[in-house]
């Protein structure tokens, strides 16, 4: 019963951190057209650089949730404060990321406004 807890506690986690992957994608394609255009992305780039930091952070913190997760499975008791405190810090490592992801997205919204009204004007 525990083991199911845990792996789907485990679960939930790694879908918010593919969620925060697939925006890492988003971003990344985004950072490339823009340079391509000609657009500075630099302050962009410094953001994005922080939110892929706490990415790994959040991906590193999941795998040693999974980790305890497989330990405990094995043993005969389960370190219930131990395995709480890996959770309640990966997810502070997701909502880090997520909120690190959140400000790259804003400061480049303004970025892709100039870029997409010229791309418009000129069809």
């Amino acid at each position: 019963r525990v083991l199911d807890r845990v792996n789907n506690i485990y679960t939930r986690l790694s879908e918010r951190v593919k969620s925060l992957t697939d925006a890492d994608a988003k971003i990344a394609d985004r950072i490339s057209k823009l340079n391509a255009a000609g657009v500075s992305t630099t302050a962009v780039q410094a953001l994005y650089a922080t939110a892929q930091t706490a990415l790994a952070t959040a991906k590193v913190d999941i795998e040693a949730t999974k980790s305890l997760a497989a330990e405990q499975a094995s043993a005969s008791s389960t370190s219930k404060d131990q395995l709480n405190s890996l959770v309640k810090k990966a997810e502070a490592s997701i909502k880090t990321a997520g909120e690190a992801y959140k400000k790259t997205l804003d400061a480049l919204k303004p970025l892709m406004k100039p870029a997409t009204t010229a791309t418009s004007t000129s069809n």
